[in-house]
């Protein structure tokens, strides 16, 4: 397999390109396969027969434990279970559970580190200063007010009256329609009205240049946490006109500007308000002026000299070697889709679409990152409470009973499988009665297995809490010898 692999990853001398072996690939992927095949193949799943030379030997050694087996077990099956289909349904609903577990677990675990590691090492900055030792670290900034520096450009209305008193503007475009059966402003067009003369629609800009405190500057995602939207109608004054000065809308005392369609002339915004036509227009226009802020994010150096700009803070694993704040910055950087693409196995394969799917979901929509912006001043502990409510990291009754389901499907999967030879590998447990010895060994299973799930996802970032979780699996391993001792 190392042979293959490397052929596959050659690289022509001379050439910077890697060589395109798309048989040789087919080839790698069929050797998997067998070699898996042989796996299972070599796994202990067999044949039980009561007539076979190894049930006299084991009769005379154990003849109670033997013929209480042969009694309760038939006289063929897969792991010592009779019935093949109820095998497999047993194992589909283990692996369902655990890959539900795995990444269910493993989300919690990666919010809860998150928020912990961050709050233990978070720098608080009051006055913005931009320091050297805190780059890769992960800052508390307030005490500052948001600095726009340029306007914002709206992409249909001409809105330099705004100048830079404000960091985003909302602009909302409706045009007036008539179906036939009722008329409304509405930002949707229907198929047999004809196309307004502007785009309708909802429309969001950001100022590109805004600067917190004196030196950091403010990407979009921080931006994007910004929502106190108000009125912009003081700032534009009577009229408001298109990109390219074609349209000009008036002002109404309700707050929109609207726009008559056709070559009339002499209406005014009162006109169209109370009487609109097909086609008449009207929009409004919302701004979040520049205000105090709060934010919490990894400070990076920018490229400007003396600069910084913020990123968000994600978990690293804990090694014992490398910069831990250079593997931060690097993780920062990372696009949500790259974070995806990386936690995803198999790429190309069709049997682990709903598994990278997950992960996907996980990594890339709801990425376990620190990167807030608070509307006003807020004190650390205050937005770390915000964050924990926000994560729901308080442990309630929706978590439970997520994990109760997830585990009554484990327990019933392994009794559909596996309990028969979780009796062998316990046989002290064959003095108990069939259905009890094996209800007791599903349980203590399928405990060990979300302890050990637990104590693996904490691992990478939590050692001590992680070997607790392998310890409590250890135990509960152990649990049916030590009840029947």
């Amino acid at each position: 397999l190392k042979f293959l692999n490397h052929l596959g990853s050659n690289r022509l001398l001379g050439q910077g390109r890697p060589v395109a072996h798309v048989d040789l690939q087919m080839r790698i992927k069929y050797v998997w396969l067998f070699y898996c095949l042989g796996l299972v193949r070599s796994l202990p799943l067999r044949f039980r027969d009561a007539n076979s030379p190894e049930g006299p030997l084991h009769a005379k050694m154990q003849p109670r434990l033997v013929a209480e087996s042969v009694a309760n077990i038939g006289p063929r099956g897969i792991l010592w279970v009779e019935n093949t289909g109820e095998f497999i349904v047993g194992v589909i609903m283990v692996v369902v559970s655990m890959t539900a577990s795995w990444f269910f677990e493993r989300q919690l675990a990666r919010l809860e580190c998150l928020v912990s590691i961050g709050r233990n090492s978070c720098v608080s900055v009051p006055d913005a200063e931009v320091r050297p030792e805190n780059f890769g670290q992960l800052v508390h900034l307030s005490g500052r007010a948001l600095r726009p520096e340029a306007s914002i450009q709206d992409p249909r209305f001409s809105c330099s009256k705004l100048g830079n008193s404000c960091t985003r503007l909302r602009t909302q475009v409706q045009a007036f329609q008539c179906d036939g059966v009722a008329t409304k402003w509405s930002e949707e067009i229907s198929g047999k009205e004809s196309s307004p003369s502007m785009p309708v629609g909802t429309t969001i800009s950001n100022s590109s240049s805004v600067r917190y405190g004196a030196n950091f500057s403010l990407p979009d995602g921080l931006l994007d946490q910004c929502t106190d939207f108000r009125s912009a109608t003081k700032l534009l004054g009577s009229e408001v006109c298109s990109r390219d000065g074609q349209m000009r809308f008036q002002q109404h005392k309700d707050g929109f500007f609207y726009w008559r369609t056709g070559a009339e002339t002499s209406w005014t915004a009162l006109q169209v308000a109370q009487e609109p036509r097909a086609g008449d227009l009207r929009a409004r226009f919302e701004v979040i002026f520049a205000g105090s802020a709060t934010i919490l994010a990894l400070q990076v150096a920018s490229d400007s000299q003396g600069e910084a700009t913020l990123l968000p803070y994600r978990l690293v694993p804990l090694l014992p070697f490398g910069d831990e704040k250079q593997l931060r910055v690097q993780e920062a950087r990372k696009s949500r889709i790259g974070l995806a693409l990386e936690d995803q196995v198999c790429p190309d394969s069709c049997l682990c679409f709903s598994c990278n799917f997950v992960a996907g979901c996980c990594t890339g929509v709801a990425t376990p990152e620190i990167f807030r912006l608070f509307e006003g001043n807020r004190p650390l502990e205050a937005c770390f409470a915000d964050l924990r409510k926000n994560c729901n990291l308080d442990v309630g009754l929706g978590t439970w009973t997520f994990r109760l389901l997830v585990l009554s499907i484990l327990v019933a999967g392994i009794y559909m499988s596996f309990s028969e030879a979780f009796l062998h590998l316990y046989p002290v447990m064959n003095s108990v009665k069939s259905s009890s010895a094996r209800f007791t060994t599903s349980l203590c299973a399928a405990l060990a297995m979300t302890s050990t799930v637990i104590g693996v996802v904490f691992f990478p970032y939590k050692i001590g809490k992680s070997c607790i979780y392998f310890t409590v699996a250890i135990f509960f391993l152990l649990f049916p010898i030590i009840l029947m001792c």
